[in-house]
């Protein structure tokens, strides 16, 4: 079994033919994360001039991601930093040593009480986790059954108590 979280990466396995047809698994949005009190006083994206903020490599689903973000907001300050994925950009902020950090809202979910999280105007942009069986598995029908479980009304619970938005 295979899930991603951005439709890019599924593609390369099933265009390598390595993974069955996909199945839309939940939906996860960025938002911006401060540390408690959000000292810095950020509300929004346009808040994050000025203060020190970071978010993940372009590289990785989250930066691609918070590249669509910024430009569909026309926002245009510069991070301090570009983080290896959205832990490192997490921990960066909970850490006190950024003002701010754009993250998926599943992270600032499991963050808990560390950060406090400001939703996005207009919900922000989303990116849809997909999931789908390997053709090289060795136990297809353990792997069918496995996505089904997620996919059905168990496993949608636990998705969305993780702050994922449900197809």
């Amino acid at each position: 079994m295979l899930a991603t979280a951005d439709e890019t990466s599924m593609q390369v396995a099933v265009d390598a033919g390595a993974a069955g047809d996909p199945a839309l698994l939940a939906r996860n949005r960025l938002v911006v994360v401060t540390p408690p009190g959000n000292p810095a006083g950020v509300a929004g994206l346009d808040d994050l001039a000025g203060t020190t903020w970071v978010r993940c490599a372009d590289e990785a689903p989250c930066g691609r991601l918070a590249v669509e973000l910024l430009a569909a907001a026309g926002v245009t300050a510069a991070p301090a930093s570009l983080e290896e994925d959205v832990r490192a950009t997490l921990d960066k902020v909970v850490a006190g040593e950024a003002d701010a950090g754009l993250v998926y809202r599943t992270d600032a979910v499991a963050a808990g009480d560390t950060v406090e999280t400001v939703e996005v105007a207009g919900g922000g942009q989303a990116t849809d986790y997909l999931v789908a069986t390997l053709d090289q598995s060795t136990g297809p029908d353990l792997a069918a059954d496995f996505v089904a479980l997620l996919t059905g009304p168990q496993g949608r619970e636990v998705l969305a108590d993780a702050g994922f938005e449900l197809p």
